[in-house]
């Protein structure tokens, strides 16, 4: 079954990244609710500003995104 390719591809990954020594993370997830996949969104974007913040990087700052909607804005009224 799909499920049972999915958790063995899982798997293998994981014993790769152990065999080579190399780091990795892997989560289990309660359930698929709602409530659970906002956790797991939340712990992402703090995961991301706190890397943004290592790196010296603001992670609100984002020229190019408004530059895009500027563009979208734009292209939307000529259409």
């Amino acid at each position: 079954s799909m499920h049972q390719i999915m958790q063995t591809i899982g798997e293998a990954v994981i014993q790769t990244y152990e065999q080579r020594r190399l780091p990795y993370m892997a989560m289990c997830i309660a359930d698929k609710s709602i409530y659970s996949m906002g956790q797991l969104m939340q712990f992402y974007m703090h995961q991301v500003c706190y890397v943004a913040q290592l790196l010296q990087i603001n992670p609100l700052d984002q020229p190019e995104v408004t530059l895009y909607k500027d563009q979208v804005r734009k292209n939307l009224t000529h259409a």
